[in-house]
């Protein structure tokens, strides 16, 4: 049995921390129940907890601190549980962003160097990815200058140096013994966390602008900018979403065959709906 009770610097939803702190204290006590757990707490409600941890209710501030005493946190904890569940609860991509640039600050959590973490660093500029794939290019010396110049849009030396260094981290690229010869790892970072869909929508957001970029700055010769309008019914879009699933898995297979790269791409495909659901109606 475990002797340290739960960490909220070891998770990244509040409502995983909360059934397994509450979890704990009931292994080290039997007699401990939901209803023991609100009146520390000063919920209203007995089984509060409950259906909190079911995704049925939310947190306030008031319930919040509550829940901080009844679980002892010290200030530190308490503080980084309440931007985790702000962070959780956001209803919007802005607010998620902001809960989660302070959770990152949090030195306890950059301790323990959760995943997301890392996912949310590499997808949090566009250029990373780019860079990574440059690194296989036949000129390429693992020069920022030379990152800079030919990257676009431009970045900066310095930017170019730091993107460099977090892949090296992120073992998503190696240089070998003489420091000359750079080649991508086989890692991939999973993508399922909510870090990782937070900084795939900062990735996609901030890609969508560099094609404004890419469809102003370049003739159609060098690039490739398509779109269609169609009606679907709901079976032939689900068809839909599984061929373009083949077809990203054979683009992957195709790519992963290159030699002597001599240009990164970003390829980009949307297909969402431009009529509401019916249920949307007084949304």
């Amino acid at each position: 049995m475990n002797k340290q009770p739960p960490s909220p610097f070891t998770y990244l939803d509040f409502r995983r921390f909360l059934e397994d702190a509450f979890a704990f204290r009931q292994a080290h006590n039997p007699k401990f129940s939901l209803r023991a757990f609100s009146k520390l707490a000063g919920y209203s409600t007995p089984n509060f907890l409950k259906l909190v941890t079911e995704g049925k209710l939310n947190l306030n501030p008031e319930t919040v601190a509550g829940t901080a005493r009844a679980l002892g946190l010290n200030k530190k904890e308490q503080d980084f549980f309440e931007s985790l569940t702000w962070f959780n609860q956001a209803k919007d991509h802005e607010t998620k962003n902001r809960y989660f640039e302070k959770l990152l600050k949090a030195e306890p959590y950059r301790t323990f160097k959760i995943l997301g973490a890392s996912q949310y660093r590499y997808f949090s500029h566009w250029y990373n990815p780019v860079i990574r794939e440059l690194v296989v290019h036949p000129d390429f010396d693992g020069s920022p200058a030379w990152i800079a110049k030919r990257i676009f849009p431009a970045i900066t030396v310095p930017q170019a140096k730091k993107s460099l260094a977090l892949l090296k981290e992120l073992n998503l690229v190696q240089v070998d013994a003489s420091g000359t010869r750079w080649h991508q790892t086989d890692l991939t970072l999973a993508t399922e966390s909510e870090a990782a869909s937070l900084a795939l929508m900062n990735f996609h957001k901030a890609m969508l602008s560099v094609s404004l970029e890419a469809l102003q700055h370049f003739p159609s010769s060098r690039r490739d900018f398509r779109c269609l309008t169609v009606s679907l019914s709901p079976s032939d879009f689900r068809e839909l979403k599984s061929r373009f699933e083949d077809f990203w898995r054979e683009t992957l297979l195709f790519a992963n065959r290159k030699s002597n790269a001599a240009n990164v791409y970003q390829i980009n495909m949307q297909v969402f709906p431009l009529m509401r659901e019916p249920e949307e109606d007084n949304v």
